[in-house]
């Protein structure tokens, strides 16, 4: 869907940044002769004001190029997300101090570190500024100065909903989504996710002129295949992209690939497991990170257990039941926020919304104590939890443990969240956190699952404290 526009922007990226390198070169020279002037670092010998010569204005920024390609900066999934795109380039500056001091020790002891240090900074420094200029100029703009799409979806069901959700998230690349059609009975509403319904799927083909779409995206539910292949061919003699969403999203947690054989489409399945490495360093980061985190926030635990005392009767730490990796059950520590014999009064907040989706939690739950809805608001509830990761039962970042009933709830495709250890905080909290319905946050954990990684896990942890702070979805 943004192909067109990933092939332009990476190209434009890559220009930039070579640019950016290149400058970088000059500006180090500079600001170390000026630094020098001031007194600060060595003084430059007579005649040596830019001891940077010619070919290194070519060799560092193909360099740099390198390096921020190898870290995954020009991929869409990075590019597309701010707070992603940032870490990468963090990596590379990284990375580069790490190469470029260890070619400068082994070949030149006369350039100035200083210079050095100056000359990765502000390769790091001026990518990511305009990286973060450029994206909010398009984001100002909608993307409409830069190969503006309109978007028909074929489909009003939740698969229609769920790639609207993704065409908007792009909307600042110029994809704009006109509306829908409906491949059944006319729909009650004549709006779904505040985009009209402009007609019917035997009307698409009208629907193209009159609307001016650029793409269709085919997100048909259960779909008659003779008459999409008809609806194909129609579409093919418009001249419009064609794209087919499949209904897998029972299997999308298995994604890895698409694959070509002999023309024939193949998608690629792997098991989400993580390997014994990936176990390993994030076993080690939970422990170190956990108990730094309790020692430093020990004082705040007695000020917050006195105030657990002085809220309502009953004990300091409310240990519950959930369920973790491989669907075995452990208890989970936390600040007791409600009053005693609250889970015998779990009825009483439990709805079931419009749409039939389980809503177990209620802003207004009347078990919860004053200063508990305070402690729930700021997240304190849950440091003990801390002790949990120490135990093993749980890690920093991870999907959600729940609850034994709600687990009862679950469909199958949904207990796949239970392959990799529960964790204090993951990519569901930071995007809703206790605001989100059920089969959605579990759509975020099992996407956790799918695109694993030690620097998502940091990511997590730094979008977390101004979810946290922002008191987002919490109660």
């Amino acid at each position: 869907m943004t192909r067109g526009f990933s092939v332009s922007f990476m190209t434009f990226l890559l220009t930039a940044d070579f640019i950016c390198a290149m400058s970088a070169v000059r500006l180090a020279a500079v600001v170390r002769a000026a630094l020098s002037s001031a007194g600060i670092g060595k003084p430059i010998p007579m005649g040596n004001a830019s001891p940077t010569a010619w070919w290194f204005y070519i060799v560092f920024p193909v360099a740099w190029l390198i390096i921020t390609n190898a870290t995954g900066a020009y991929s869409p999934r990075q590019t597309y997300r701010l707070l992603l795109e940032i870490v990468v380039l963090l990596k590379a500056t990284f990375i580069s101090i790490f190469i470029f001091f260890g070619i400068l020790y082994m070949t030149s002891r006369t350039y100035s570190h200083l210079q050095a240090s100056l000359l990765v900074a502000l390769a790091g420094g001026l990518t990511a500024g305009y990286r973060i200029a450029i994206r909010f100029y398009f984001r100002l703009t909608g993307g409409r100065t830069y190969d503006s799409r309109r978007v028909l979806v074929v489909g009003t069901g939740e698969l229609a909903q769920q790639i609207s959700r993704q065409v908007r998230a792009y909307a600042w690349t110029g994809v704009f989504l006109a509306g829908y059609a409906y491949d059944d009975a006319l729909p009650e509403t004549t709006m779904v996710m505040d985009a009209p319904i402009l007609g019917k799927v035997s009307q698409v083909v009208e629907l193209l002129d009159k609307h001016a779409i650029d793409e269709v995206i085919l997100a048909l539910e259960e779909p008659d295949y003779t008459h999409l292949r008809e609806l194909v061919q129609q579409l093919h003699e418009c001249g419009v992209a064609i794209r087919f969403a499949p209904d897998l999203r029972e299997m999308q947690y298995l994604f890895s690939t698409v694959e070509e054989l002999e023309k024939m489409p193949l998608i690629g399945l792997r098991e989400p497991r993580l390997s014994s490495s990936q176990r390993l360093v994030k076993r080690v980061l939970d422990v170190t990170l956990s108990t730094i985190l309790l020692i430093l926030a020990l004082p705040l635990l007695i000020i917050v257990a006195l105030g657990v005392v002085f809220s309502s009767p009953g004990p300091v730490i409310f240990a519950q039941e959930r369920i973790g990796e491989g669907m075995r059950p452990f208890k989970m520590y936390k600040f007791r926020t409600m009053v005693k014999d609250a889970e015998k009064r779990q009825a009483e907040v439990t709805k079931i919304d419009e749409n039939g989706n389980v809503i177990h939690k209620d802003p207004a739950d009347p078990r919860v104590t004053r200063f508990g809805r305070f402690l729930r608001r700021t997240s304190i509830d849950e440091i003990p939890q801390l002790i949990n990761v120490i135990k093993g039962d749980m890690s920093l970042v991870g999907p959600r443990p729940e609850m034994p009933w709600i687990v009862s709830l679950y469909q199958p495709w949904q207990k796949k969240r239970f392959e990799i250890p529960a964790g204090m905080t993951g990519w569901w909290q930071i995007n809703g956190r206790a605001g989100t319905m059920m089969h959605l946050s579990t759509e975020d954990d099992l996407y956790y699952i799918q695109n694993y990684s030690i620097w998502l896990d940091f990511i997590i942890l730094l979008r977390t404290i101004p979810a946290v702070f922002g008191r987002r979805g919490a109660f």
